[in-house]
């Protein structure tokens, strides 16, 4: 039980700190247990919430503190008051019936305040089960993550590990049947703890055992994917990301960018100010956001100023698919309805609100106190935001499971790169002829052949983004190339 309630706010960890309190600062949270303490002593403190609904209240209440007070005169055996006490708390979040409003228990509350603070240890990588996905949803539980990056200097990196290695096992569980976020919570830990892993690398499987670090994710990661476009990937809004993504435009420019991949796949979102902050380095005079509470007087909006980091005469393409979460949804209604991006992939995962976390006696609460809305004022939540180009990922069809999974668990990729070191086009064709036979689709061999080719690469070597066999770059790049020949034409 405490171990299912651990996996369950590992994974809502992810999407709450997207919109939590923290992001905002201290002075909220702190209204927070003032509101609670005004309210427990007036029925009449919010003009908001009915009469009918707190003559309810105090009525529930009398008649959970009669039961109450009858357990404890008759219950045959000790009563654990703070158990009872943190049920009650926890089935009166739950019955909101919304994921992102829960208690957690004193038990928990270490744990679960060291993850919406980002003070945790890892091992320092980024990995994916999304790379590729399977077409019935149902399928995707028997994808391997594999690593994508290894942070230099990370307690990974002094292991050994390497961008393409698979994951077969954490502690002891296998990943295949475990949801990306759950594969991170298991990773995750105190600082100078050990975490074991089982890799297998190309033929080799063998164990690592790296210990847990405090880690500086890197925010941004950008190059230059042709001559002329430039690509930056957004792996988390931190305050720290609009600086590094300053920095980055600088960069770009300097080597000569003339149009703009910004890359939202998979990430789940982050601080909202520093969306904003970031949005308002691409927008002028318009409006970006609005927040909208059950007290209309406690609404707000954001508008961008009227400063420009990067001209409005560079495109810019947003890539998107179901893992693009919360601010990033921010983010890319903001430029899209703005017309300053056009959005290619397929619709986003739909966070839209935001949650104050706070704690309250022994333990810790989140609950959703406000909505986001885009300047369509198109609703973002249980809803996503559509593409206005849609290009699927890379599928794999069900009835190619198994010669998937046969085939990428092979030693046949590896041995063949060991045989064919240089990663060319021609390379990756040749091995398609050569294993004519082989029951899977082509692009999914060539994605395959494409992650091996990289894990052999020393990591400065390694592209910033595949503008050979990514559907969605690959759209990006012709659009935002038909976008600068009409500009040129003009």
């Amino acid at each position: 039980m405490k171990k299912n309630i651990k996996k369950i706010i590992c994974f809502l960890f992810v999407f709450i700190t997207a919109f939590s309190v923290f992001a905002e600062g201290v002075d909220e949270r702190r209204s927070i247990i003032e509101q609670l303490s005004n309210n427990s002593n007036s029925s009449s403190g919010n003009k908001y919430s009915t009469a009918e609904g707190y003559a309810r209240i105090e009525k529930d209440m009398a008649s959970l503190t009669s039961l109450y007070k009858y357990i404890e005169r008759n219950f045959l055996w000790d009563i654990d008051y703070q158990k009872i006490y943190e049920a009650m708390a926890s089935a009166m979040f739950k019955s909101l019936d919304d994921r992102y409003s829960y208690y957690v228990t004193a038990d928990e509350s270490s744990d679960y305040m060291q993850r919406t603070t980002g003070k945790y240890g890892g091992i320092g990588i980024y990995f994916s089960k999304t790379n590729l996905q399977y077409q019935d949803k149902e399928d995707e539980s028997t994808l391997y993550p594999y690593i994508t990056q290894v942070f230099p200097a990370s307690p990974a990196d002094k292991v050994g590990l390497k961008a393409g290695d698979l994951i077969l096992e954490i502690d002891g569980e296998s990943t295949v049947s475990i949801s990306p976020d759950d594969c991170a919570a298991l990773m995750k830990g105190d600082e100078n703890t050990t975490v074991n892993l089982k890799i297998k690398r190309g033929e080799l499987i063998f164990d690592v055992s790296p210990v847990r670090a405090i880690i500086n994710v890197p925010s941004v990661t950008y190059g230059m994917v042709t001559e002329e476009i430039g690509y930056m990937m957004i792996n988390q809004f931190y305050q720290q990301t609009l600086n590094d993504l300053s920095d980055a435009l600088t960069k770009l420019q300097n080597d000569g960018m003339k149009a703009l991949i910004i890359d939202l796949r998979d990430c789940v979102g982050g601080n909202v100010q520093a969306t904003i902050n970031i949005a308002n380095l691409f927008i002028k005079n318009a409006d970006l956001l609005y927040v909208n509470y059950k007290d209309p007087s406690k609404s707000y909006s954001y508008k961008a100023d009227s400063t420009l980091a990067l001209s409005s005469d560079i495109p810019i393409a947003i890539l998107v698919n179901k893992n693009t979460a919360s601010s990033a949804e921010i983010l890319s209604s903001a430029m899209r309805d703005n017309n300053r991006a056009v959005l290619i992939g397929t619709t986003t995962y739909g966070k839209g609100i935001m949650q104050a976390v706070s704690s309250y006696g022994t333990g810790n609460f989140s609950v959703t106190v406000a909505e986001f809305v885009p300047p369509s004022k198109t609703p973002i939540h249980k809803v996503g935001v559509e593409p206005d180009i849609v290009v699927d990922s890379i599928y794999i069809p069900s009835e190619q499971k198994d010669a998937y999974l046969e085939l990428s668990t092979s030693d046949l990729i590896p041995s063949f790169v060991k045989n064919h070191p240089d990663y060319t086009m021609e390379n990756v064709q040749l091995f398609i002829d050569e294993n004519a036979d082989l029951e899977v689709n082509k692009e999914i061999i060539e994605v395959l052949v494409r992650n091996e080719y990289y894990r052999n690469m020393p990591a400065e070597n390694v592209p910033v983004a595949d503008p050979w066999y990514d559907p969605q770059i690959k759209e990006a790049i012709s659009y935002l190339n038909e976008k600068l020949s009409v500009n040129t034409n003009k």
